[in-house]
C-alpha cells in the first residue's frame, strides 16, 4: 500500500468513528458583584443561563439578585434584599438551561452552607414556578460539587432555595453531547460515497 492510499484510508477513518463529542461548561456567581436587578445572563464559551430571583413563588414576585463576594465560602449569587445578601424563606433562584443542548448531568456548587443550614434543588418548566424538588443537600456539600440528578434534564429551569437557614450558589456546572451539525453530516455522507471509488481508482492505479 503506498503513502496516498494510506493517507487517504487514514482520513476516511477518521471521519467515520468521530460522529460525537462531549462539551462541559462552568458558570462562576461571584462576579459580578452587587445588586444585579431582578435577572442576571451568565456567559461561557457562547452559552448562556440566565439567573432570576425571587421573593415567593410567582413571576409579580421576582426580586434583585445579590452577588456575593465576602471571601472564603461567602462568595456566590444570592438575593439583594435578605439581611445576609443570600437564599433564604421562601426566596429561591431560578436558572434558565435551555440554552445548554443535549444534558447528559450536571453539578452545582453551594456557598456559605453553614452547619445545620440545607439547600434544595429544583426542576421546572414555568418562570416562577419552584416545581417538583429533585435533590437536598447540608453543610457535608458546603463549597463541594453536588451532582445534580439525571431527570434535572427534563426541565428548562433550575431552582435553587434554602431549606433551612440561608446559603448561596457558587457555581453551576452542566455537560452535553453535541451532536454533529448538518456539514458535518455531509462529510461522512461523502467519505461513505466516494472512498471506495477513490479506492479502487488508486488500486487500478498501481497495477
Amino acid at each position: 500500500m503506498n503513502s496516498k492510499l494510506a493517507a487517504i484510508l487514514t482520513g476516511l477513518i477518521l471521519l467515520m468513528t468521530s460522529p460525537a463529542w462531549g462539551t462541559t461548561l462552568t458558570w462562576n456567581f461571584d462576579s459580578p458583584a452587587g445588586n444585579l436587578g431582578n435577572s442576571h445572563t451568565y456567559t461561557v464559551g457562547g452559552v448562556s443561563v440566565t439567573a432570576t430571583g425571587f421573593s415567593a413563588a410567582g413571576v409579580s414576585n421576582e426580586t434583585a439578585l445579590f452577588g456575593k463576594t465576602e471571601g472564603g465560602d461567602e462568595n456566590g449569587l444570592g438575593i439583594a434584599a435578605e439581611d445576609d445578601h443570600e437564599i433564604a424563606g421562601s426566596e429561591f433562584i431560578q436558572f434558565d438551561i435551555s440554552d445548554v443542548a443535549n444534558l447528559t448531568s450536571g453539578s452545582i456548587v453551594m456557598g456559605s452552607v453553614q452547619s445545620g443550614e440545607t439547600f434544595e434543588i429544583f426542576g421546572s418548566n414555568t418562570l416562577g414556578d419552584i416545581g417538583t424538588m429533585l435533590a437536598s443537600g447540608g453543610s457535608a456539600y458546603n463549597s463541594v460539587q453536588f451532582m445534580l440528578p439525571a431527570s434535572f434534564a427534563n426541565y428548562k429551569y433550575l431552582g435553587v432555595k434554602a431549606g433551612n437557614d440561608d446559603v448561596l450558589v457558587e457555581s453551576l456546572t452542566l455537560n452535553s453531547s453535541s451532536v454533529p451539525e448538518p456539514a458535518t453530516f455531509w462529510l461522512f455522507g461523502s467519505a461513505l460515497l466516494l472512498g471506495p471509488l477513490m479506492l479502487r481508482r488508486l488500486r487500478s492505479q498501481e497495477m
